[in-house]
């Protein structure tokens, strides 16, 4: 039996003015997804999601605090994902040759689209928020 690997995974939820930034990817899967990808060795995830945005939108961004998490297998491997609320601080959007277009969605607008598991965990991780504002949930 093959050796499974290991390791760890970041996305970048992006806030802009309300908006979230998605972005189209070039191969497959061909989807909209926030910006993400792989820690390096030694990285922290924190360091992994502010390179990650600049990689692959050019954008400087402040990450406010993780949000979700997702742990499963991916392509034969075993990741644990970390997704980010990030703000944009500054930088022309320009993507990396990952990605072909880019957008900035409401949440709203995203529920709308088709969903990866990190756009429905950060929907539902906003619900539950919104339970709690609302006193429905103690």
């Amino acid at each position: 039996m093959a050796e499974q690997k290991s390791g760890n995974a970041v996305s970048a939820f992006i806030m802009k003015h309300g908006k979230f930034m998605l972005l189209k990817r070039c191969n497959p899967p061909i989807q909209w997804c926030p910006p993400c990808g792989r820690a390096r060795k030694a990285e922290s995830l924190v360091d992994a999601v502010v390179r990650e945005s600049k990689e692959e939108t050019n954008l400087d961004v402040k990450v406010l605090m993780p949000i979700t998490s997702w742990f499963g297998k991916h392509g034969g491997e075993i990741l644990c994902s970390i997704s980010f609320l990030c703000e944009y601080v500054s930088g022309e959007v320009k993507l990396s040759d990952e990605h072909n277009e880019f957008k900035w969605l409401t949440v709203e607008e995203m529920i709308q689209g088709e969903m990866t598991h990190d756009i429905k965990d950060f929907v539902r991780a906003r619900e539950i928020k919104q339970l709690f504002d609302a006193g429905k949930i103690e």
